[in-house]
């Protein structure tokens, strides 16, 4: 996982909005909400980060994931279901796989969506060992992992992985080398959102998605 350092972030996103915004809009960045114009910048750093994170295709958050570990409780009766918490620094599922599944899944459902209605339903058979169903599940503590199916009480986390909140620690930020462009791009897209420059910003986001290879 590659550290970058706070500064470095700064001048390029600097760079970055030199390209794309008026000299007038760029004049009038440090009298924003009395920020000054790095501190505007420097704002959005984390945001960009977590954004990137969330959008980007699963094949470029490799430099980012990390081992999922953790107590993973399989229920007792006829229809085995798996559930774990989730670390406090959770924010995105990059791979899935209990031991007995014949392949991993690599994005989890919302239990916003009607298949978590059903798969709680004891007259539904839910999910297999061919085509297991995730949910993540908000909670007052955090998040927590529903899989479907786990095939029996024996079942254990084979090779899961995850990606952690984006944090500035120290003056530094973890960011994978397949994401740093794009998040010095969503950080002057948001920094031209808040000047109130909508074409730099249409012009950077579209940029930031263009190197993420996601819809414009």
């Amino acid at each position: 996982m590659e550290v970058c350092s706070k500064d470095k972030l700064m001048q390029d996103i600097r760079i970055a909005l030199d390209e794309n915004m008026s000299s007038e809009a760029l004049a009038a960045l440090p009298d924003v909400d009395t920020l000054s114009h790095d501190d505007i910048i420097a704002s959005k750093i984390e945001d960009a980060a977590l954004a990137v994170v969330m959008a980007a295709p699963v094949e470029k958050l490799s430099d980012v994931s990390e081992s999922l570990t953790g107590t993973l409780s399989i229920s007792a009766g006829e229809r085995h279901i798996g559930t774990m918490q989730l670390p406090t620094n959770f924010v995105r599922l990059v791979r899935f796989k209990l031991s007995s599944w014949s392949h991993a899944i690599f994005k989890a459902l919302q239990p916003s969506t009607s298949l978590y209605e059903q798969a709680h339903s004891e007259f539904n058979v839910f999910g297999t060992k061919e085509r297991p169903v995730v949910f993540l599940v908000p909670e007052t503590s955090g998040m927590k992992l529903e899989c479907f199916c786990a095939s029996s009480i024996h079942d254990t986390l084979d090779g899961c992985l995850y990606v952690r909140r984006p944090k500035m620690v120290d003056s530094n930020i973890s960011i994978g080398e397949h994401l740093y462009r794009p998040t010095v791009y969503y950080a002057a897209y948001l920094t031209a959102l808040e000047i109130k420059d909508a074409d730099a910003a249409a012009a950077l986001q579209a940029t930031a998605k263009e190197m993420l290879g996601v819809e414009q």
